[in-house]
């Protein structure tokens, strides 16, 4: 019986370490993420919980380089809109794996723009470490830095238009999967 469970251990090790090294060696192949985040929103001098989803599709390029684009989903509340402020981020998106290991860091990169309660511009940085499970699925845990442009126009029929602006910033933590 002993025997048999070494065997079944040593078979489960092997394919576990076989798995994560095959992970980062595709090459010009679709790559997608999905992620989940949770932060603390900043906005015209109001702190507030922020919730995200993000998901994005591309190409991996070789085992460090990934470009892609992608949509996702924001809600905070804001002194802004007077509620929860639901916003829709529309990017493009960079990543690099610093290592071709099997537990990587990594620098990510998404920017475009904005629709929803923020109409605007959208930046959001990030660093993290990415962790493969088999050869096709890994998770990714990431410290990320968001930041949402506003500009509104108001014409009120005289001879002078207002313009209002406000930026939304939000730092936090980032939990995902790649597929």
């Amino acid at each position: 019986m002993k025997r048999l469970f070494t065997v079944a251990l040593a078979f489960f090790a092997c394919t576990y370490v076989f798995a994560q090294s095959n992970f980062r060696d595709r090459h010009m192949a679709y790559k997608g993420f999905a992620d989940i985040g949770l932060g603390s929103a900043f906005c015209d001098g109001d702190n507030n919980t922020s919730f995200n989803l993000t998901t994005s599709h591309g190409i991996q390029i070789n085992p460090y380089f990934f470009v892609g684009a992608g949509i996702g989903v924001n809600v905070s509340s804001s002194s802004v809109t007077d509620g929860a402020t639901v916003i829709a981020p529309i990017f493009g998106q960079v990543r690099a794996n610093i290592l071709n290991k099997s537990i990587s860091p990594y620098v990510d990169f998404k920017g475009g723009g904005s629709v929803g309660d923020f109409k605007g511009g959208y930046v959001e940085p990030s660093i993290g470490v990415s962790m493969p499970v088999t050869n096709k699925f890994a998770i990714d845990f990431a410290f990320v830095y968001t930041m949402y442009t506003h500009k509104e126009d108001f014409n009120w029929g005289w001879s002078y238009d207002l313009t209002e602006r406000s930026t939304l910033h939000s730092i936090g933590f980032k939990f995902g999967f790649e597929f």
